[in-house]
């Protein structure tokens, strides 16, 4: 078994940069500090909640991690879901969930209750188009649902969406 030692590594060819599989190439965030409400029943797009990146080679997979604090006014539960657009195509459901499933929910029990809501996603676009995610909700009790606001109507924190290129 042979061991290699460097003090760096450069690309042969300028433009095309060094990608390790299993290691981040990559990472955007963006957060929302806006509020956004809803009371429909239909998934809706959360409004600025949608952030963009290019892969580095078609091998790499896209990491999203999403944490939202929202609160209700009584028993609620929430689903939401994220849509992926590559290029200037248009956008549309992802990976395996077909477009009537939900990719994570958050339930809340009583009134003027607030809770986070998480979710973890890794993609495997197999592009190097620039790709797009955006949030999108619904409520299942037509019940209204503030995003990024807790039971007192006051600024509670602030949502974040964090993409992660992983060189595949």
């Amino acid at each position: 078994m042979s061991t290699l030692f460097v003090d760096t590594v450069n690309e042969k060819t300028s433009g095309n940069g060094v990608i390790i599989p299993g290691h981040v190439l990559q990472v955007l965030q963006y957060q929302k500090t806006d509020l956004f409400s809803t009371s429909s029943t239909s998934f809706v797009d959360v409004t600025n909640f949608e952030l963009s990146i290019t892969p580095a080679s078609s091998s790499s997979k896209i990491l999203i991690n999403c944490c939202l604090l929202a609160h209700h006014d009584a028993n609620l539960q929430d689903e939401f879901r994220f849509q992926r657009k590559i290029g200037s195509g248009s956008f549309g459901n992802f990976g395996s969930v077909p477009s009537s499933r939900v990719m994570f929910t958050s339930g809340y029990y009583g009134s003027n209750t607030s809770a986070s809501a998480n979710l973890i996603f890794l993609d495997s676009p197999a592009t190097t188009s620039q790709l797009t995610y955006r949030l999108q909700a619904r409520t299942r009790h037509s019940q209204t649902l503030v995003i990024g606001d807790d039971w007192n109507s006051e600024d509670a924190g602030i949502n974040v969406l964090v993409l992660m290129e992983v060189g595949g």
